[in-house]
């Protein structure tokens, strides 16, 4: 008799969903795409974090040079023009792409789960 497969869609669906993309693959045994996607996407997340710590930072070393910034539009026309100054169009492909991959894998992982257990469902009537 064959192994029954026991892999739930929406477990992992809501583990590439809800906890992180790629942990859905891992869950189905499907090593090589969940390491893939989770190291794809932990690097989007870490050069997005970089490219925002870097504007904070710029936006800091102008505020330490003009302390008298008081008024809260004065403070958002910095922060403003600091950001289109030094707006990196590869931020603006990872800020697409990172929701992308992340619905992407979820859709990805239930419906591969879904073929699974038919399959050991089909294989159980035969």
């Amino acid at each position: 008799m064959e192994p029954v497969n026991r892999k739930s869609p929406i477990k992992a669906a809501l583990l590439s969903g809800l906890v992180f993309p790629g942990l859905g693959y891992l869950y189905l045994r499907q090593f090589k795409i969940g390491l893939f996607v989770m190291l794809l996407t932990g690097g989007i997340v870490i050069l997005m974090i970089r490219h925002a710590l870097t504007i904070a930072n710029l936006i800091l070393e102008q505020l330490q040079g003009d302390l008298s910034i008081s008024d809260t539009n004065a403070l958002f026309e910095l922060v403003h023009q600091t950001m289109e100054q030094n707006s990196a169009s590869i931020y603006d492909v990872f800020s697409y792409l990172l929701p992308i991959l992340w619905i992407g894998s979820t859709i990805h992982c239930y419906l591969l789960a879904a073929k699974q257990k038919q399959e050991t469902i089909d294989l159980r009537e035969q």
